[in-house]
Formats: structure tokens, C-alpha cells, sequence
């Protein structure tokens, strides 16, 4: 019997809980709701990214800032991931590339680099002309002690192994 009257006054305040809960009014409520839309779009931001993807795989990525030229070393796993600046070996500043408004603006800057390079290289192989001309050894190999030399060091070699 306790436990009816217990079940009973349960039920009943749930009844009253439900009934006495107010609803407000259905145009306040969709008045409130339109003016917080409409003050959401007022602040609506435009937003350019600077950064450039250049490198992406499964779990890193790489971007770069168009406008500092900095670049910046994505690293995601799980649930986490880590954005830092890349530096050069000196640690005093980051690693550049250079950033192009246009394919014939790097296609430009390419030649003019294959140029360079090309220059280098001719200077390198004019100084490498000029030493092999005035090189010659100081002394004339004599190859029967060379091949001495090489058959005892794959003896000491097998010897070691063996061992």
C-alpha cells in the first residue's frame, strides 16, 4: 500500500511539473531568433588566406605565407597536430621560397637561375682544365706493389673472418 501512495505522489508531481512548466509566445521567440540572425550576418568577416599549401601527405603538410615568404611545417596524428616556423641550420632565420604571381613569372626566374648555374659550371670546368694541366704525381705508381698490397689486405681480411 506504501508503495502505491509513493508511485502515486511521484506520478502526480510529475503531472503538475509538466502542466505548470509556462511556454513563451511563438512570435517573441521567432522575433529574438531572426534578430540574432540578422546581427550574425552584419559581422560576417571576409577572410583571406596567406598561406599556400606546397607539400601535403598522410600526416604533414607544408604551407607558405605569400606575403612573408615564411615557411610553415604542418604535423597532425590522432586527435592532435602542430603548426611551427621552419628555420635554416643557423637558427636565426626561416626558411624562404620564393612565391610567384604568375607561371611566366617563375618560368622567368628559373631560366635567369639556369643561367647562373650554367656560368658556374663553365667557370668550374675551366678551372678543372687548368689543374689537370699542371698536375702530375709525385711519384710513378708502381701497380706490381699495389696488387701486392690489395691481395694482403684480402688475406688479413679472410684471416679476420675465419678467426
Amino acid at each position: 500500500m506504501k508503495k502505491l501512495r509513493l508511485c502515486l505522489f511521484v506520478f502526480a508531481i510529475t503531472i503538475c511539473m509538466v502542466f505548470l512548466t509556462g511556454c513563451e509566445d511563438e512570435e517573441k521567440t521567432s522575433k529574438k531568433e531572426d534578430t540574432k540572425t540578422e546581427q550574425v550576418e552584419e559581422k560576417k568577416i571576409t577572410y583571406k588566406n596567406p598561406l599556400i599549401c606546397i607539400y601535403d601527405d598522410w600526416n604533414n603538410a607544408i604551407y607558405v605565407d605569400k606575403d612573408t615568404k615564411v615557411m610553415y611545417w604542418w604535423h597532425e596524428s590522432s586527435y592532435k597536430g602542430g603548426l611551427t616556423a621552419m628555420y635554416n641550420d643557423d637558427r636565426t632565420s626561416y626558411e624562404c621560397v620564393p612565391c610567384y604571381n604568375s607561371v611566366d613569372e617563375y618560368i622567368a626566374s628559373e631560366k635567369e637561375d639556369l643561367e647562373s648555374y650554367k656560368a658556374d659550371l663553365e667557370e668550374a670546368l675551366e678551372e678543372l682544365k687548368d689543374m689537370r694541366e699542371d698536375w702530375k704525381p709525385e711519384k710513378e705508381p708502381n701497380m706490381d706493389e699495389e696488387i701486392d698490397l690489395i691481395k694482403k689486405w684480402v688475406k688479413e681480411r679472410e684471416d679476420f673472418i675465419n678467426e
